[in-house]
C-alpha cells in the first residue's frame, strides 16, 4: 500500500519532479553516521541557509538509485525535515535532494565550501586535545583556577566547584569561525555574587586565547554557551 501511494504521488508530481524509491532504514534508525571534513553552509531555496559544523554526526538513512548509480541518502541537522540529500561514493554532495516519498526537488544544493565531504568518523583526524598528557591537563585546570580566583566576586565563598577537560570551543559555544578551533574549558561553580547571595551551581565556559603557558583566557558570555552537555563530567 505504501509503495502504491508513492507511485500515485510521483505521477501527480511528474511535471515538476522525478521519483526514485528510497531503500530506507527502519524509522528512527541510521545505517551509519558520517562527519563533515569542514564546517559548511548550504542554501536551501528559496529562503533558508543552514550551517553544519564539522563535529556533526550526519545520519545515513538509506540508499537510492538514479540513472543507474547508487547514492547514500542523508539528513542534515537543522534542514527541513522532509529533505534527504544524495551523497556520492567519495562523500561529495550529488547536488540533488529528495523528499520522504522519493520525489526529486527542483533545486540544486551545493555546500560552501564546495569541496567538503561527508566521511566516516574514523577518517577524521583526531583533535590534538586528545593527546594532552595528564600533566598538561592539570596545568590547564590550574590556569582556570587562577582565572576564576581573579574574576569571581567572592572566590573564597565557593561551595561547589569543578573543572572539566579542554574541548574544542565549537563543542560548547557559538563562536565565529576563527575561534571555533580554539580550546574551551567548562567549569561549575556556586559562589556569592556582588549582593552577597549564592548564585546556585552555574556552568561557565572559558576560552583559551593561547594554547601554551602562560595561558590567556576569556569568559564566554552565557548566551553563547549552547551545548553544556558537551562539557561532560565536571
Amino acid at each position: 500500500m505504501k509503495r502504491f501511494h508513492t507511485v500515485i504521488i510521483c505521477a501527480l508530481l511528474f511535471l515538476i519532479s522525478s521519483c526514485a524509491s528510497i531503500n530506507q532504514a527502519p524509522a528512527g534508525q541510521a545505517t551509519e553516521f558520517l562527519v563533515p571534513t569542514a564546517d559548511f553552509t548550504m542554501h536551501l531555496p528559496p529562503f533558508l541557509t543552514i550551517e553544519v559544523l564539522k563535529n556533526s554526526r550526519i545520519p545515513v538513512i538509506g540508499t537510492t538509485s538514479r540513472g543507474g548509480k547508487d547514492y547514500r541518502v542523508v539528513l542534515l541537522p537543522a534542514a527541513a525535515a522532509a529533505l534527504r540529500f544524495l551523497i556520492n561514493d567519495d562523500g561529495s554532495f550529488e547536488g540533488s535532494a529528495i523528499n520522504n516519498t522519493g520525489s526529486r526537488m527542483g533545486f540544486t544544493y551545493t555546500p560552501s565550501p564546495a569541496n567538503v565531504r561527508l566521511v566516516a568518523e574514523a577518517a577524521v583526524p583526531q583533535s590534538p586535545l586528545l593527546s594532552l598528557t595528564s600533566q598538561q591537563k592539570e596545568a590547564i585546570h590550574a590556569a582556570v583556577d587562577a582565572h576564576l580566583a581573579a574574576t569571581l566576586k567572592d572566590p573564597a565563598s565557593a561551595i561547589q566547584y569543578g573543572v572539566g577537560d579542554p574541548t574544542e570551543c565549537r563543542n560548547v559555544a557559538i563562536l565565529d569561525p576563527n575561534s571555533r578551533d580554539s580550546w574551551c574549558v567548562c567549569y561549575l561553580v556556586n559562589a556569592k555574587n556582588s549582593m552577597g547571595g549564592y548564585t546556585g551551581a552555574q556552568i561557565g565556559v572559558t576560552q583559551f586565547i593561547s594554547q601554551a603557558p602562560p595561558y590567556l583566557m576569556l569568559d564566554i558570555p552565557q548566551p553563547l554557551i549552547n551545548h553544556p552537555n558537551a562539557c561532560g563530567t565536571i
